[in-house]
């Protein structure tokens, strides 16, 4: 693809190797913005194939505007009356300020925040982690224009927070953890399936390398989900949790389903035993 910058315009990756996914990062924020998974499970359908040795960089929130410019206006204004409703929130009507990090706007909700960012580590590709974001940093509103979210490193709360096994830290260290340990996010083949009846809030992706399989499922809605994908496996199989490894295997039914239950804002890594 030209986009990975290819002298010859063929499937070499000679001059640049990685590419965000703006696409996939602006259909995150419709999806978020509806508790409906069906805009990122489509954008993720139909995201072309990187060249070889190619890869898409995924991201939340950078140190630019969260541009917005690939959705409808009426999609547009559905992510700013979630997330930005404040005229002063919004930048070029088609994003928005530089003045807010992702845990301002998603309301301080720690649940979704953790569900966001597992989110983010489990999507194909490359995960880029905006600084302060591992230690749920908000922006500093008294700092002119975009310096409200460039403010220095909050290294007394990092500090902290290497101290609470249960603080955010931990979290993103564990999905840093989990991400390398498992290569079929990064590298290999992936499909969306169906999450099942009743189950749009949740976003179920399939990656699969090397005859191992893992299945991410992550929950939008802040209400309880019943989840069951059709994972085309040996029914009496079993995946095991990457992210709790001493939660109970989730076992596939006659129809090769992986049937559970998420918690409001929950997520899950499923591995193949």
């Amino acid at each position: 693809m030209p986009f990975f910058g290819a002298r010859d315009g063929a499937g070499s990756t000679d001059e640049l190797t990685m590419c965000f996914d703006f696409v996939g990062m602006q259909e995150t924020y419709l999806s978020l913005a509806r508790a409906d998974a069906e805009p990122l499970a489509n954008a993720l359908r139909y995201r072309p194939d990187p060249p070889e040795d190619g890869h898409r960089a995924t991201f939340v929130r950078n140190h630019d505007e969260l541009t917005l410019d690939k959705l409808t206006d009426g999609q547009r204004a559905e992510v700013f009356a979630a997330f930005g409703p404040d005229e002063d929130m919004q930048l070029y009507g088609r994003g928005l300020r530089l003045r807010r990090r992702l845990p301002s706007m998603l309301d301080g909700d720690e649940r979704r925040i953790r569900m966001v960012y597992s989110l983010l580590f489990a999507l194909p590709g490359t995960p880029v982690l905006f600084y302060g974001e591992e230690i749920g940093m908000v922006e500093d509103l008294s700092l002119p224009g975009r310096f409200a979210v460039r403010s220095d490193m909050d290294w007394a709360a990092a500090r902290e927070q290497t101290r609470e096994p249960g603080a955010l830290l931990s979290w993103v260290r564990l999905l840093v953890d989990s991400y390398r340990a498992c290569p079929e996010l990064a590298w290999g083949s992936y499909t969306v399936p169906d999450p099942g009846p009743g189950a749009r809030p949740v976003l179920a992706h399939r990656c699969d390398a090397d005859g191992s399989t893992v299945v991410a499922l992550h929950n939008l809605a802040d209400a309880e989900v019943r989840a069951a994908p059709v994972l085309a496996g040996p029914p009496g199989a079993e995946l095991v949790d990457v992210l709790d490894p001493a939660a109970k295997p989730v076992r596939l039914d006659e129809e090769g389903r992986a049937a559970l239950v998420l918690a409001p804002y929950g997520c899950r890594w499923l591995r193949t035993a």
